[in-house]
């Protein structure tokens, strides 16, 4: 079964990641490894992951897990990445975020990447990328207003305009909850990807003990914080809909 795991970035999409292959392919349950995860940008880069597994894997796994930031919604062209359908045929796994302290986390996380590269393919081939290219001189005004007009069409194609909400073929998981209650909602999500399945809490809570999932931080002595007010135009009516439709209003 082939998973659509659609993120907003920082929205603990590798700390899910990191959760869901301890529990599935935790050594010792006896049913060998069920999950494999593609993080598409520098893997296969296409859908559904391409890649092969090795056979002594590929003979228990149940779950494909491939990641997506659907950056057609970022850059408004297939250069990075072809537009992602929602297909009624799929299922997918949406993680969302409260947009300010989300693009603050991807300001701060741009600072320490400037001088990394990825690697993406072309129609000509191979071609390397500057992750962080010469934007950074603008700053973050730059930076936090494509970040949040990207994440309000994140959040209309995802959320409010996205056919499957109300079914089973989605899970919407908003950063914020997940991190006030990890063990819950990460039960839902095994649930989700595997609906038969009977939820070993033992391992769990193993899990649990050797991971550490932290508070959201707080952004109020950002550098920048006075611009919030001003910023928060731009995407808050999109996130109060969000909120009152998944129910998110305590947050």
């Amino acid at each position: 079964m082939n998973i659509q795991c659609v993120s907003m970035p920082r929205s603990g999409h590798h700390l899910l990641a990191g959760l869901l292959l301890a529990y599935f392919n935790e050594d010792g349950t006896g049913k060998g490894k069920r999950l494999s995860y593609c993080n598409y940008y520098d893997c296969c880069q296409h859908r559904p992951c391409n890649k092969d597994k090795p056979p002594a894997t590929a003979s228990t796994l149940e779950i494909n897990l491939q990641k997506s930031h659907d950056e057609y919604l970022l850059f408004g062209n297939n250069q990075f990445e072809p537009e992602l359908e929602i297909s009624t045929k799929a299922k997918y796994l949406i993680q969302i975020r409260d947009p300010i302290p989300g693009t603050v986390s991807v300001y701060k996380l741009a600072l320490s990447r400037r001088k990394k590269t990825r690697k993406y393919q072309t129609e000509e081939g191979w071609t390397t990328v500057q992750l962080v290219p010469d934007k950074l001189k603008y700053g973050w005004p730059a930076i936090s207003v494509r970040q949040l007009q990207y994440r309000k069409r994140f959040l209309e194609k995802w959320v409010l305009h996205n056919p499957l909400v109300d079914s089973d073929n989605s899970y919407i998981l908003d950063y914020d909850t997940f991190v006030a209650s990890p063990q819950k909602k990460l039960q839902e999500i095994i649930t989700f990807l595997s609906p038969a399945e009977d939820i070993d809490t033992s391992c769990l809570e193993t899990i649990f003990k050797q991971t550490h999932v932290h508070a959201a931080r707080s952004i109020s002595d950002f550098e920048f914080a006075s611009s919030f007010k001003e910023l928060d135009t731009i995407c808050s009516e999109t996130w109060q809909e969000c909120k009152e439709k998944l129910g998110l209003e305590s947050y």
